[in-house]
């Protein structure tokens, strides 16, 4: 509820886009903010500034609000993201490597890059790089390859998640467990190598 009427509103952000929709029932006027940037606040606050002028609110400073928020964010993520004092040691990288699937993204494929490694969606060839963060766990970002080099920009240099190995019932490491930021969970499983 805004000063001088009602505003139904919603937001959203994927990897690198954000969104705003929504609508005014008094002046049956409706607003949608689209962009190729990741999500920190600005389509809200234009959105926002724009319903307060249609429908003559006192101003209210929008981007001011939203960098607070965004600065707030980024010192949670960091700690979150920091690495540990002392980490813990993990097995090797190499064996790791070979193709997983999941059911939202398909297949994809791990390979051993240096210290790190890569998955690959075999759907849309875009890269995420696994780093060693605390014994079997890795933090996640997006390599900024081909189409992808944008949102990887655009995201900065704060890791998307968390992915962890984890024992399969017959006791190999065949899966593989990415945790967004927000605690969205993807769980990859290896597939079976074809037989010769």
């Amino acid at each position: 509820m805004t000063p001088n009427g009602k505003v139904i509103w919603h937001n959203g952000g994927t990897s690198g886009f954000g969104a705003f929709v929504g609508f005014s029932p008094d002046k049956h006027v409706g607003v949608v903010v689209l962009t190729n940037e990741e999500n920190h606040g600005m389509p809200e606050s234009l959105a926002l500034w724009i319903f307060d002028w249609i429908l003559d609110n006192p101003p209210v400073d929008y981007v001011a609000a939203s960098f607070e928020r965004a600065k707030t964010k980024y010192a949670a993520s960091e700690k979150v993201f920091a690495k540990p004092a002392h980490p813990r040691s993990f097995q090797p990288l190499t064996g790791l490597e070979g193709d997983f699937a999941n059911d939202s993204f398909g297949k994809a494929s791990l390979a051993k890059d240096g210290d790190s490694l890569v998955l690959t969606l075999k759907a849309t060839d875009a890269q995420l790089a696994l780093d060693p963060w605390d014994g079997d766990i890795f933090t996640v970002r997006v390599l900024p390859t081909g189409r992808y080099a944008p949102v990887a920009e655009s995201n900065g240099p704060m890791p998307l998640g968390f992915a962890q190995f984890q024992t399969s019932q017959e006791g190999k490491l065949d899966l593989l467990r990415l945790t967004s930021e927000d605690g969205q969970t993807y769980l990859f499983r290896r597939e079976a190598a074809a037989a010769p």
